[in-house]
This record gives structure tokens, sequence and C-alpha cells, in this order.
């Protein structure tokens, strides 16, 4: 897959962005053609049955194959339980504290092949899962809750690895979240950015569950929106040096993908008063942006930051190290635009039983 890339097509495959509506719009061609996006993010907003979602899937492939452009990640959030995006003829996959429950590997890793299989058959190649964040609220509904696998870190550590492995195995990528660990706050950072003032020995508690997906080859970790004072009193992780460039690839030597947590959040945007700070998500060492909102919006800061990079704002090293660890992650799962059978309900629900 190497190939003599323009600073366009470089930026690009450093986007995933998300899209409105159920078909291929007039936005989407824009992003796919012209700014030559590296990924597509879907959610419900996107998905409305089995067929809809397989066909806007092969659009979204057809299109950027015929602009020539680099294969495109498909990702999803499809954690199961009250984050799942698949449609509901489609069976249930077990929630996170469910798995911990069982608190068996075994049982983990079918789960997590089950769910692998699942997204593959539709042409998804990347889950947005598991969550490896640990419990700190008995509340279901608290915005970690249930989706968290347990609140004792050795078992969301064995269990985490084997959700992982299963995906994998399956041929979908996975990215472990909410780094350094969500559930060090109580407040919910898509509404506001939380601040955690922690001491040592409990964030070590937090991270230890990415630190051993690391070791044990998660292909990517997924940033969050939060002041960890101990690491860095004046920036969120997502754009903090200190947090990325530092804690994880010179201390934790880690070489994965990191992606940034939606940089269209509002808790980000009235936090980085200034805009969108996809610049800073760079500099920090972020691989993969995530833009999932407003197309307008995203148009702009998408257009600002091809200037920025254009003028030498940016660190061109970075750059072309984030598209390195992009495009050899996309070799590694051999990710093409080619079309893919079609699949009915039945065929989805016979691989899930």
């Amino acid at each position: 897959m190497e190939r003599n890339l323009s600073i366009e097509e470089k930026i690009g495959q450093m986007l995933m962005i998300g899209i409105y509506g159920y078909d291929v719009d007039e936005y989407t061609l824009k992003f796919i053609k012209k700014y030559k996006v590296g990924g597509i993010i879907l959610f419900k907003r996107n998905i409305n049955d089995i067929k809809q979602m397989q066909e806007l899937i092969q659009k979204l492939k057809q299109v950027n194959r015929e602009n020539g452009n680099i294969p495109l990640f498909i990702s999803i959030d499809q954690e199961g339980g009250r984050v799942n995006r698949l449609p509901k003829e489609i069976n249930r996959f077990q929630l996170g504290s469910k798995i911990g429950e069982k608190n068996d590997e075994t049982y983990a890793y079918e789960q997590g092949h089950k769910v692998g299989k699942a997204l593959k058959s539709l042409g998804v190649n990347m889950n947005l899962a598991p969550v490896l964040d640990l419990r700190t609220s008995e509340d279901d509904f608290h915005f970690i809750g249930d989706r968290a696998i347990s609140k004792d870190k050795n078992v969301v550590s064995k269990l985490g690895v084997q959700l992982i492995k299963g995906m994998q195995d399956s041929g979908v990528i996975s990215i472990a979240k909410h780094f350094p660990g969500h559930g060090m706050s109580k407040k919910d950072s898509h509404f506001r950015i939380p601040r955690i003032d922690v001491k040592k020995e409990n964030m070590i508690k937090h991270i230890k569950p990415f630190k051993n997906a690391m070791k044990e080859g998660v292909d990517g970790i997924l940033s969050s929106h939060m002041v960890i004072n101990y690491i860095d009193y004046y920036k969120p992780i997502t754009i903090s040096k200190k947090a990325i460039q530092h804690l994880v690839r010179k201390k934790m030597k880690y070489e994965g993908i990191v992606m940034t947590d939606d940089l269209m959040m509002r808790s980000l945007i009235f936090y980085n008063v200034f805009g969108i700070p996809m610049q800073e998500a760079i500099q920090a060492g972020n691989d993969i942006l995530l833009l999932c909102k407003n197309n307008r919006k995203k148009e702009r800061e998408i257009q600002k930051l091809l200037r920025e990079a254009k003028q030498g704002k940016i660190d061109e090293k970075l750059i072309d190290k984030s598209v390195e660890r992009i495009l050899k992650l996309k070799e590694k799962y051999q990710i093409q635009d080619e079309p893919t059978e079609m699949m009915t309900v039945e065929q989805i629900n016979e691989i899930l039983k």
C-alpha cells in the first residue's frame, strides 16, 4: 500500500468523519472525493436496517475506489447493550458488565469473535471497543456504568484482552477506550471536561488495562477528553503532548494507533474557545482525528488544518509517522474497498448463535 502521498492525502488519511443520513449525500461525496478521508464512522443516524446498512457501506467503498483513494476504515461503536449501533433485527450482544460477571476468558473471547464476525459480514472493519475503563459507579446508566467490564483492574485487563483478540481474529480492528481510564471521572466528558486530581497509585490502577492491552497487541487506543492534573495540568489528554507523546509513546513504548475521541464534542469546543483543536491533536501525537458532527463546521476546520499543514505549522515528521502507522494497519488487515457479499438477517443471527 506504499505510495507517494500529497499533503492533502496524508491529512486525509488522518481523518475519520461522521456522516448524516442513510445514503451517500453531497457532503459525504465531497469528504471522500476532495478531502480523501481515511475513514468513516457510522452511528444510529446512518443505520435503518441490515439491507440499507450494507448498501450504504458498499456505496461508500465504491465512491472511494472510483476516486483512486486508499481503502477506507469503516468504523462503528459496537459495545453491546445500550451502546448498540446495529439494527434491532440483529440479536443483541453482551454488554461489558455481563461479560465481567461471567469472568470467563473463553467466553469473553467468543463474544469478541462474534461481534467481529457480524461486523465484518456487514462490511465494517473497525470497532471502537472494548471499553477498558474501570467501573466506579453502581448506577448502570452512569455514562460509563455497565459499559465497563468490572471495577477490578485485573478482571478488566484479562477479559479486555480476550475481547480484543476475539475481534482481531475475526478480521476486525479493535480500538480500546477511553485512555487513560474514564472511570477516574464522575462527569460525562460529552458535556464538560472533567478535571481529575488523582494520586499516582490510583492513576496507575486505571491505566493498567490499557497497558496490558498494548502489551498484548491491541490495534489502537482512543484518547479521552479529561484533564488529569498528574499528567498535564493545562490540557485534556486528547491534545496533550505529555499524555500522548511522552506517556504513551515514550514511557509505554506503544506504537499502535492513537485516535482522539470526537474533537467536535461540545465539552472540548467550549474548553478550546478558538475552535476544534485539530492541529493540537496532531502535535500531541494522535494518528486519527475523529470528527463526528456538523458538516459545514467540519469542512471549514479541515480546510484550516490543510492550510496550517502546507504552511509548515505542523511537524510533518509527526504526520508522516501517523500515516505510516495507518497504512500499516490497513495493510495488516488487508482493508479493501471491493464489494462484499450481502448478508441476510438470518445469516448474521446464525453467526451470533
